[in-house]
């Protein structure tokens, strides 16, 4: 595969591999630089987990269920996690590299992946018309579950009940 024919994400994903943090803060760094004007706060509410991606998301009348996949704390052992939300007031799933400026402010490098966000979230991106409702009546919370890959942002009114187990379908050994 010649190198001058695609980008440096397609070359990347060509190869099965997702482009590298550093790699996408370099190339938008003007972006990053313009997001970045808004520190994030926040704290981590779960035990740790090591997550590699959102699995499912399902929203139905009685809240939103966010399963994530990944492994226990110091272990290679697969396990899934189930974060729901019985209130929810808006979401969004976004690729991690949509969330560039939640990355460099440092607050999500732990191994936890959920994460309650005081300031400098979702709802401080300022977007006419859009979390107008959400954001006047104030008594919302946000949520981040941070993977890497895709990313969760929820906006609750109660905290999520989190609950990690083994891998239901684990490989034969």
């Amino acid at each position: 595969m010649s190198s001058g024919v695609f980008n440096k994400s397609q070359q990347y994903a060509a190869y099965g591999r997702r482009t590298p943090f550093s790699w996408l803060l370099r190339r938008h760094s003007k972006v990053a630089a313009v997001l970045s004007v808004m520190p994030m706060k926040s704290e981590a509410i779960d035990d740790g987990f090591d997550a590699h991606d959102v699995y499912e998301l399902t929203y139905t009348r009685t809240g939103l269920r966010v399963i994530v996949t990944g492994f226990y704390i110091g272990t290679k052992k697969s396990a899934y996690m189930e974060v729901f939300f019985p209130n929810v007031q808006g979401f969004r799933c976004l690729d991690e590299g949509d969330l560039i400026r939640f990355w460099e402010s440092e607050q999500l490098r732990s191994k936890n992946c959920v994460y309650q966000i005081h300031d400098g979230g979702w709802l401080s991106e300022s977007v006419p018309g859009v979390l107008s409702v959400t954001g006047s009546v104030g008594f919302s919370h946000e949520y981040l579950i941070a993977t890497g890959d895709y990313c969760a942002s929820v906006l609750s009114t109660v905290e999520p009940r989190i609950h990690v187990y083994d891998d239901p379908y684990p490989l034969a050994k």
